[in-house]
């Protein structure tokens, strides 16, 4: 599965099994108040997030607090691979020589 598609996957997965359960309708206000209580540790969705949303009135409001990042490499022409944290590693970090 592509990185997005998993992204994709995660965020559904989140809405539909801990979102939606929670809400006291599906009502935009009260989805929305399920999720902003919404808490899924780090490592608890298919791509490795988590799940707790910054408060109102932060500087990071309404962002997933526990989403999981990763820093792709181009390893060869027209291909790339995760190569960091290590747990969502392809491949390992390799230094890029300069061409002569």
């Amino acid at each position: 599965m592509s990185a997005a598609a998993l992204a994709g996957f995660s965020g559904a997965w989140a809405l539909f099994r801990h979102v939606l359960p929670a809400a006291a309708s599906l009502a935009p206000a009260d989805v929305a108040a399920a999720a902003r209580t919404a808490r899924v540790a780090s490592g608890g969705l298919p791509n490795g997030s988590g799940l707790e949303f910054a408060p109102a009135g932060g500087p990071d409001a309404g962002a997933n607090l526990r989403a999981a990042s990763v820093i792709w490499e181009w390893t060869e022409v027209n291909r790339r691979e995760v190569t960091w944290p290590p747990q969502f590693a392809t491949a390992p970090i390799a230094a890029i020589r300069p061409s002569r």
